[in-house]
């Protein structure tokens, strides 16, 4: 089962359209579209935390906080991987946003850090840099061999994937709010993708930040439709 998750509560006005991306999305999968309060962030954030599935198509990446705290009910411990251009690490708000979402699960206890593989992170505030020490960091630079990541995966029986679409160099997914230059080019991360849906313990997926209104010639929804199918065709069921 898909879900879409139609919230672009946490986007702090830097991504306004993201909660589109999975309606788009939809037109060329089978998408379920639960109702989501948007008018109040945390109410939004508690009925996605009770979301059931295994495919989630945002939206902003606020939604990975309440997802990933479902997941946490019926895994206790897991692996957290995310492809972000950005840590997501900032000094948190009272509510979780795109900006601070990773570092709030790790202040509740929700995941340690050593639990946290980074992957594509190429534009670190200054008000992260601190508490990024110790985490585990891949860079775009450094993909091309995947054993780090292969390794990861391994060390866990329950593994949650999250993607953020400006992992990906803004000339293969011009669409979305916050890009970052010299990111991961579509093949080499459609490759990844395809090795990383074969590994049975990654058992929930998540992909954000999607936005039509910026997008062009429909690039990066179209990618977004490609990454989704290779879940669908392989293992990951």
């Amino acid at each position: 089962m898909i879900v879409g998750v139609k919230y672009e509560g946490g986007c702090l006005n830097r991504n306004k359209g993201c909660s589109e991306g999975c309606v788009e999305i939809g037109k060329k999968l089978k998408i379920e579209f639960p109702k989501i309060n948007n008018f109040n962030c945390d109410k939004s954030l508690e009925q996605i935390e009770d979301l059931k599935g295994k495919v989630f198509i945002g939206g902003d990446h606020s939604i990975s906080y309440s997802l990933v705290k479902g997941f946490k009910r019926k895994h206790k411990t897991f692996g957290l991987i995310i492809f972000d251009a950005h840590a997501d690490c900032c000094e948190p708000f009272k509510t979780a946003t795109h900006e601070d979402w990773l570092r709030k699960l790790i202040q509740e206890k929700i995941i340690k850090k050593e639990n946290v593989l980074l992957i594509g992170v190429r534009d670190v505030d200054k008000t992260e840099v601190e508490f990024l020490k110790n985490m585990e960091i891949i860079k775009c630079e450094d993909l091309l061999n995947n054993l780090e990541i292969i390794n990861f995966v391994n060390r866990f029986k329950n593994v949650y994937l999250s993607l953020d679409i400006d992992v990906v160099d803004a000339r293969d997914a011009p669409g979305t709010g916050c890009k970052v230059k010299k990111g991961i080019r579509k093949e080499l991360f459609l490759k990844i993708i395809k090795e990383l849906s074969r590994f049975k313990n990654i058992k929930r997926v998540d992909l954000v930040e999607v936005n039509p209104k910026l997008d062009i010639e429909n690039k990066t929804v179209k990618l977004a439709v490609e990454i989704i199918k290779i879940f669908l065709k392989g293992d990951f069921k």
